[in-house]
């Protein structure tokens, strides 16, 4: 069963981070109740490891998952990403 994936991207480490997750994470509950298959990266930035990843490289991460996407839902707020 195929589904439309959506791409969750917005601001996770400026403004409160965790408003930002917790925002973001309601969101791909929302899609996923939708029909929708998510990808949420802020989901990632709970675990401490993360945060030992450059930002570069979750952008080189994250653009693949990007381009497989459906749709990209922007989620207000500034990012730099």
């Amino acid at each position: 069963m195929s589904k439309p994936i959506v791409y969750i991207a917005g601001p996770i480490t400026h403004g409160d981070r965790e408003a930002n997750i917790e925002q973001a994470e309601e969101a791909m509950f929302r899609l996923i109740r939708a029909g929708f298959s998510v990808i949420c990266p802020h989901s990632a930035a709970r675990n401490p490891d993360a945060w030992k990843i450059s930002h570069d490289e979750w952008l080189r991460q994250d653009y693949p998952l990007v381009l497989i996407s459906s749709a990209v839902l922007r989620i207000p707020g500034f990012s730099p990403g």
